[in-house]
């Protein structure tokens, strides 16, 4: 049986015409030591992960970074794969959390592997696995925001952390450098977490 594996991107960067604003959203990004560009594109993605047992599907939502934005996304992806059998999501930064809302109401999601995963504290019975680093400030400031404002306060989870890699860098085919996925790409130890 072909799995499918959903690909979910992270949000759009904010960016603005206005000088005032722009050196504000430059000088939020330089706080959390993040460059607001995002590395892999579409067709990447795909070649890194194409295995000859996988269905992939790139899941493009508008990146917004509004509620109202995420759940929309939420319900269109429901939707799209409410006739598949075992869907494992791999999810980069805020698309942590529309993976999250997916999986609480679909029994074939399987598996989430989210990279730098920005999302609320949940409770899901399927398999998760976060990869992060202490050094990707932008997540890790946001992921504890949320920790204080939740009911929720465990996430069960299984964590690989990488070492001096920032936000932007999860979305780039990175060869990791030090631990004990060091010479290895982000889309081998990708791989490694589908399994």
């Amino acid at each position: 049986m072909k799995e499918t594996i959903i690909i979910i991107r992270g949000a759009n960067y904010l960016s603005s015409n206005i000088k005032f604003f722009r050196s504000l959203i430059l000088l939020f990004y330089k706080t959390f030591n993040v460059i607001p560009y995002y590395g892999w594109k579409r067709e990447e993605w795909i070649k890194f992960l194409n295995k000859n047992n996988r269905r992939l599907i790139y899941f493009n939502w508008s990146g917004n970074f509004w509620k109202f934005a995420v759940s929309r996304a939420s319900s269109d992806l429901l939707e799209l794969i409410k006739n598949k059998k075992c869907v494992k999501i791999i999810a980069c930064s805020l698309g942590a959390q529309i993976a999250i809302n997916v999986a609480r109401k679909a029994d074939n999601v399987v598996k989430i592997v989210s990279i730098g995963g920005v999302y609320k504290p949940h409770n899901l019975k399927i398999p998760s696995i976060d990869i992060r680093s202490k050094t990707d400030y932008f997540c890790n400031f946001f992921n504890n925001l949320f920790l204080f404002f939740s009911i929720t306060k465990k996430t069960k989870k299984k964590e690989i952390w990488l070492n001096n890699i920032r936000h932007n860098d999860f979305h780039n085919n990175i060869t990791i450098k030090t631990g004990k996925f060091k010479g290895k790409s982000l889309s081998e130890l990708l791989n490694f977490c589908l399994r």
